[in-house]
């Protein structure tokens, strides 16, 4: 016969031996960026690799749309002729699958690393099979920011806050657009405050990154996407190899070894 377990014994996050199926934790914490470097730090390499793949995808796409628009650019004087403005709005439409799916494959890598301890830039390309659903998703949370933000900007970040967590969710759990974006509002509303907190300090360290000639964004990004990740964790709990996460589950009401 087992002893019976603690409650209050919390997974070894962040450490080998806290790796696979990890319980929510109810909580978003600025310790999540000190989490993030430790689990970045050794695998720094495929985190370059990662922001390389995805800056040249980026960048790509944009070349060719300059490309595809240089014959139908109007010259000074003249406006902008049909042809130019149906260009336009097809490469920005590509512009924002590609740049959505690298952003979702990011995400991806970063619970992948979360969940295993192991960084793999291959995760990228492993979310090909819901594109559908992480493009509905990005499109709806940025209509909701967007008229959040049209209504004295405060809604609008706050919409923001409550539904960050839609994209790793669809990512994660497979969940419909909608469904994630129900979801995440659920479990975020009640730490708006603490999320604001945690995603202003990961703006700046990422403005640190840009000023460090650009070069340290290659090591700040990858800090914030795993803190996001480990956010996720703490709210929306980790599965284990096979992926299934768990929802969240309030904590015992006392300790009863206090």
């Amino acid at each position: 016969m087992q002893p019976p377990q603690n409650p209050y014994n919390q997974p070894n996050y962040g450490q080998p031996g806290g790796y696979g199926s990890q319980q929510p934790r109810g909580t978003v914490s600025l310790d999540v960026i000190g989490e993030a470097w430790n689990l970045v730090k050794p695998s720094l390499g495929q985190w370059i690799v990662a922001m390389l793949i995805a800056g040249a995808g980026a960048a790509i796409v944009s070349f060719v749309s300059q490309m595809l628009q240089r014959p139908f650019t109007p010259t000074p004087g003249s406006s902008p002729s049909m042809a130019f403005w149906a260009i336009t709005f097809i490469t920005q439409i590509i512009g924002f699958v590609v740049n959505t799916a690298i952003a979702a494959g990011l995400i991806k890598m970063a619970i992948a690393q979360v969940r295993t301890g192991v960084a793999s830039f291959n995760e990228m390309f492993s979310v090909t099979n819901i594109i559908g659903p992480i493009l509905v998703a990005a499109i709806l949370t940025g209509l909701v920011t967007y008229v959040g933000i049209l209504l004295c900007i405060v809604p609008g970040i706050i919409a923001a806050l409550g539904l960050c967590m839609t994209q790793p969710l669809v990512v994660d759990q497979n969940m419909g657009a909608v469904d994630a974006m129900k979801r995440s509002w659920e479990i975020m509303k009640p730490h708006l405050g603490s999320t604001f907190v945690l995603f202003l300090v990961l703006g700046l360290l990422n403005c640190a990154g840009l000023i460090a000639c650009c070069v340290g964004i290659l090591v700040t990004y990858p800090i914030c996407i795993v803190a996001i990740a480990l956010v996720y964790r703490d709210m929306f709990g980790i599965g284990g190899a096979g992926g299934q996460s768990m929802g969240y589950t309030p904590p015992p009401i006392a300790n009863p070894n206090f």
